[in-house]
């Protein structure tokens, strides 16, 4: 699957890694593509302090806490997807009037826009210079497109290869994003955490990226922030 970008970039320029997932499954600790119970006890482990988080790199980058816990249960709850939203529970209410009519209330709509992106641009790095030479390398002449679907906490963003991150916009049209992403080459876990701001309500807007990779336990340790910018274009749609 091919992936958002530059949220893979740093990760890429190591070693040629795998390509990585859309998204990582909270708490899938063995990869299996679910979570099991070992993962779940691993998990309770890791947050009261008896594991290193360095045994479960799905959980994120630490700290690790009560969220990526219940994160973890949900998902073992309902195999790595959304969970079904229970139906409410019944309750006893007056009978209305006769004249009283009940009105449908309205289901919020996604605001759509249709944004390309480009001109990525490293702005500041302490990673390895071997690892910053091909991050920049890699964005040379980048070109993304994204949809973004804006309907407050419930946003999203979507590339052209149908990948999808959750994102939240505020009222003054800032769009925020997280993306955790954790591979394995051998020994070495690779862990990338990175952080999105775009302001919607400017066209054309310029959007920051802050990234932390790491890895452990590696030959070679890295624990390094590089900080990306690239320009985002209104090609159509509202903005939020």
């Amino acid at each position: 699957m091919r992936r958002l970008l530059p949220v893979a970039l740093l990760a890429l320029s190591l070693a040629a890694p795998p390509r990585l997932a859309a998204q990582t499954c909270v708490g899938d600790c063995s990869g299996a593509g679910e979570v099991s119970i070992n993962d779940l006890i691993l998990a309770v482990n890791i947050v009261l302090e008896q594991v290193s988080p360095d045994a479960c790199p799905a959980l994120g980058a630490p700290p690790i806490g009560i969220a990526q816990l219940v994160a973890s249960v949900s998902n073992a709850l309902c195999a790595c997807q959304p969970c079904p939203t229970a139906p409410p529970s019944p309750t006893p209410s007056a009978t209305p009037p006769p004249s009283a009519t009940p009105t449908a209330s309205a289901t919020p709509t996604y605001v759509v826009s249709k944004w390309r992106e480009d001109q990525f641009r490293v702005t500041s790095t302490d990673c390895p210079a071997n690892i910053a030479k091909r991050v920049r390398e890699s964005l040379k002449n980048a070109v993304e497109n994204y949809t973004v679907q804006a309907r407050g906490r419930s946003s999203r963003i979507e590339d052209q290869y149908g990948n999808q991150l959750p994102a939240t916009i505020d009222a003054d049209g800032l769009l925020y994003a997280t993306y955790t992403t954790a591979q394995q080459q051998g020994n070495c876990n690779q862990i990338y955490t990175q952080e999105w701001t775009v302001d919607l309500r400017q066209n054309p807007s310029v959007a920051n990226y802050t990234g932390v990779f790491r890895t452990a336990p590696c030959a070679k340790p890295v624990n390094c922030t590089q900080t990306i910018t690239s320009r985002w274009v209104l090609k159509s749609g509202t903005p939020p």
